[in-house]
């Protein structure tokens, strides 16, 4: 096992959640980049640019979608 995985492993719960936390701000991020950028590949007439930046767009949501679940059913539980 690599030193990663033993250490994500042996992770508080507030560790846990503020690594969640980042990775979910970093899709934020994303989605907040992608999006500008499709809207500009429209408005500049690169069709073929707004369609890739479209199905990278869709992709970044649905990894947040998944990291939401993630929170809301393992990480953020009190109990």
């Amino acid at each position: 096992m690599n030193s990663n995985a033993t250490g994500a492993q042996n992770a508080s719960p507030d560790d846990k959640c503020m690594g969640h936390a980042a990775c979910q701000a970093i899709e934020h991020y994303e989605i907040s980049r992608y999006g500008s950028l499709r809207e500009w590949a429209k408005d500049l007439g690169h069709d073929e640019a707004h369609k890739l930046l479209s199905e990278i767009l869709d992709q970044e949501k649905a990894t947040n979608n998944k990291l939401t679940n993630l929170a809301v059913t393992l990480i953020n539980r009190t109990n």
